[in-house]
């Protein structure tokens, strides 16, 4: 279950190269594209003639993945709703607030972005392998926001990711000793899917997740006391993954009840 998809249509101009193929593929995913395969044959790099094509005459594009690298002087774009980013160098700033219609973004960069506060059409956002001290140095207009994926950015405060709480899709990943406080999640009342992996969830137990929630991952979260956190939430699916991730009461009696369409536990987990 992921956000709806959006095909991309003839005003749509794909620049991905090489490696970042798929990395590019993953981003537009997490913020609602689906990207045709045809348009990533071969291994291609864009031109200088390529890049000022786009600059010149791009200004009807609604959907642009490009390299970060070649971001630059996009400010031009003003129709641009769906930007993906991919790569690991960009321009040492990258203004967002030319961009004003963006609905999704998606980026493996972030050290030159600024402006996000500008975008109140903002939607949905995609972060991926982006090393920030937390969102709130990105100053991301979360209450907006409908989709949120952050997958293995090295987060050192996820406390202050201040979700909206108009959060449909959570996805959050991080490796090492992270955590998300449960709390946090007690405010999301619309939230459809929740995928966390990686991160303690400590005071979980204490909260009770939205009754709209329909598809749930925790991987490698560690102890859970019991599954009274959810509620009168019925997931479609649950999926309860790694050697780090047990209910400590060993109960699944409360979700076995709901009639999921899918439970997934992973055989070497014994503690059921």
């Amino acid at each position: 279950m992921t956000p709806a998809k959006r095909r991309c249509a003839a005003d749509t101009l794909l620049m991905p190269h090489g490696s970042l193929r798929r990395e590019a593929k993953a981003l537009a995913a997490a913020v609602g594209l689906v990207l045709r395969p045809a348009r990533f044959g071969g291994a291609w790099q864009p031109s200088r003639a390529d890049l000022e094509f786009l600059r010149q005459e791009g200004r009807h594009l609604r959907y642009l993945v490009l390299p970060a690298e070649h971001a630059q002087g996009l400010e031009g774009l003003d129709r641009l709703e769906h930007l993906v980013l991919t790569g690991t160098h960009g321009p040492a700033r990258l203004d967002l607030e030319a961009l004003p219609r963006l609905r999704a973004f998606g980026s493996t960069w972030s050290k030159g972005l600024v402006g996000f506060p500008a975008l109140r059409r903002l939607r949905a956002l995609a972060l991926h392998y982006c090393g920030l001290a937390d969102l709130a140095s990105l100053d991301v207009p979360l209450a907006s926001l409908r989709s949120l994926t952050m997958k293995a950015c090295r987060v050192a405060d996820l406390a202050r990711i201040g979700l909206g709480t108009r959060l449909e899709f959570l996805y959050v990943s991080a490796g090492g000793r992270r955590v998300l406080p449960g709390d946090s999640l007690q405010p999301l009342r619309r939230l459809r899917l929740l995928h966390v992996d990686g991160l303690a969830l400590p005071g979980l137990d204490r909260v009770r997740l939205a009754a709209s929630l329909a598809w749930l991952v925790l991987a490698n979260v560690g102890e859970l006391p019991s599954l009274r956190f959810l509620g009168a939430a019925r997931p479609r699916y649950v999926a309860l993954r790694g050697r780090r991730t047990c209910v400590a009461d060993g109960d699944l009696s409360s979700l076995l009840a709901r009639r999921p369409a899918c439970v997934s536990i992973d055989r070497w987990n014994d503690a059921y």
